[in-house]
């Protein structure tokens, strides 16, 4: 990943602890008049303080992703920064902002990210959250361990270390294996992040 990215990230994390922090703070902290106003202003400040960090975390997705419209409560998020794909780092960001590598469970949802993804190009490989690393050639997803389905994988079998999943445009985006590192400049990566549509408690 850049050092620029990695520094907005950073600076995205360390903003996000202190506020989540300074909230807690001013909960515990006495407030003059009764209970029922201190939770009053407690929850008011709270909510300003989260409504500050969503407005930060949103910002620095427009920097990092393009974002597909929403599927079934959710959104798809394609990587635009980087040429190469580190999977741990991929993993990591998509969990900074509530999500996970995309888990594809049916057709439906291919086609739905297939359309998506070909909006755009300079990329040939788009990692998902799948590995084989348990069982060669048994894929599952990370974050449920359920399968991938078979439709969706273009066998390659070109040996024991490569176990990530990537989305491959040839031909149709159907998936192949590869390495979790991946630098080789003819095939240019991105990854693909799937996150929750927030939902406003505040």
């Amino acid at each position: 990943m850049h050092p620029s990215v990695q520094a907005m990230l950073i600076c995205v994390v360390m903003g996000a602890l202190f506020l989540t922090h300074w909230a807690h703070g001013l909960e515990s902290r006495a407030i003059t008049g009764s209970k029922r106003t201190e939770r009053s202003l407690c929850d008011d400040s709270r909510c300003r303080s989260l409504e500050r960090l969503r407005s930060r975390l949103e910002s620095s997705k427009r920097w990092l992703f393009q974002r597909s419209d929403v599927y079934k409560g959710r959104r798809y998020y394609l990587s635009q920064q980087d040429p190469i794909s580190r999977s741990e780092e991929a993993m990591a960001t998509c969990a900074l902002y509530g999500g996970y590598l995309a888990e594809i469970q049916d057709l439906d949802e291919f086609n739905f990210i297939a359309a998506f993804i070909k909006k755009f190009s300079g990329f040939r490989l788009v990692l998902i959250g799948a590995t084989d690393n348990a069982e060669e050639e048994v894929w599952r997803y990370r974050t449920t361990n359920e399968l991938v389905p078979s439709f969706l994988i273009k066998s390659r079998k070109w040996g024991t270390e490569r176990n990530c999943l990537y989305l491959f445009n040839d031909p149709g985006w159907l998936a192949v294996d590869d390495l979790c590192y991946y630098t080789i400049p003819d095939y240019p990566t991105r990854f693909l992040c799937e996150i929750p549509e927030d939902e406003d408690d505040c």
